[in-house]
């Protein structure tokens, strides 16, 4: 089954700073999206070898322009991009939006962001225990442990939890 990338970015025009607001992976009935609060600049989002891709190959005026490239390989990863176009928007209003379409993607799309970005990094960055942070391929050992006698009886709620 084929994975389907769209990122958006956007490009600051006073100071041509290109910012990541969003990407969205579809496969089979499945999507998935990762967008930020606040625009994260390229940089700061995505691994070097990415970000410098992409530098090399997003506009340098403001109209509008399609471009693509048929594949580009990650560097330190199995991640393949194919098939790849990049849209960009007539900018207005001191902001140029670009879209990247990524027809297969073959490999971990985590592979894209640097370690700071990436949401299965927050367990290691916020502490949680060691059975949460097992990055295995048995989905579940990754799983706590629920059987012991802190947990809630079947079918209660925080609230209900010890009630008679």
């Amino acid at each position: 089954m084929t994975t389907k990338v769209t990122i958006s970015l956007h490009r600051d025009v006073d100071t041509n700073e290109w910012f990541v607001d969003k990407l969205e992976a579809v496969r089979g009935n499945m999507r998935s999206l990762n967008s930020f609060f606040v625009p994260v600049p390229l940089r700061n989002a995505f691994v070097a070898d990415f970000a410098s891709f992409l530098l090399m190959r997003l506009p340098k005026d403001i109209g509008l322009s399609v471009t693509g490239f048929e594949r580009h390989a990650l560097a330190d990863s199995a991640l393949v991009l194919m098939r790849i176009r990049i849209i960009a928007q007539r900018a207005f209003a001191g902001i140029q939006s670009v879209v990247i379409r990524i027809a297969e993607a073959r490999g971990d799309l985590l592979d894209l962001f640097l370690v700071t970005q990436r949401m299965d990094m927050l367990a290691l960055a916020s502490g949680a225990p060691a059975e949460l942070q097992d990055r295995s391929t048995d989905p579940d050992s990754a799983r706590p442990d629920t059987s012991g006698t802190d947990s809630l009886p079947p079918n209660a709620t925080d609230g209900e939890a010890g009630d008679p």
